[in-house]
């Protein structure tokens, strides 16, 4: 299970990343650069929901996933970690699209019901989550809420970027979101990476 660690209590057999822009980190361990490709593609996997058997238990179970968001800042080591270490793990896959349609035919879906990015207006004044999401395209999006919008604000800001039927997924294994008018809070869905499937 991937939860935000921000304000969850975690589960002792938790296995914790934290995202950077430029890298990530397992439990506070040694700094992973994007820079280098299998760090990427690492990060990759598991944004699509492909866990990678580093993440997993002695007996091959599955472990919780606990990912904390700071992709809006650059990780700055210490003197005293070593130089990138390379992931050379296998993934998981525990998740895919159900989609029949192509490329090509989902583009002139959309082309064919433009609309609107619905704003997401940000009180200040209240506690502020970033989401990341993965679009179906691989594309992704960085977005501020409230811990008071709305799951259905969410479904709506997505449905601006690609207005087609689709669903939205978070969670090792992926765990479908219900669309509905309960608060991110209420949804724990604060600091979360978000995949669309079609």
């Amino acid at each position: 299970m991937a939860q935000s660690y921000y304000t969850s209590k975690l589960p002792e057999n938790c296995r914790r990343i934290t995202l950077y822009k430029n890298g990530f980190t397992i439990d506070e361990g040694e700094f992973r650069d994007f820079e280098v490709e299998e760090n990427k593609k690492f990060m990759e996997n598991i944004e699509a929901g492909i866990l990678p058997k580093e993440l997993q238990g002695k007996d091959k179970s599955i472990m919780n996933v606990a990912i904390k968001d700071k992709s809006s800042q650059i990780y700055t080591k210490n003197k005293s970690q070593e130089e990138k270490t390379l992931y050379k793990g296998q993934g998981v896959k525990l998740g895919s699209s159900n989609s029949n349609l192509n490329e090509e035919e989902i583009n002139k879906i959309i082309a064919s019901n433009p609309t609107d990015i619905k704003e997401i207006k940000i009180d200040d004044n209240n506690p502020i989550t970033t989401i990341q999401i993965r679009l179906y395209n691989g594309k992704k999006i960085i977005q501020k809420f409230n811990y008071n919008h709305t799951v259905e604000d969410l479904f709506q800001f997505v449905y601006g970027h690609t207005p087609i039927n689709f669903s939205l997924f978070f969670d090792f294994p992926l765990k479908k979101i219900e669309r509905n008018n309960k608060t991110l809070q209420e949804e724990n869905l604060l600091g979360v990476i978000i995949t669309q499937k079609l």
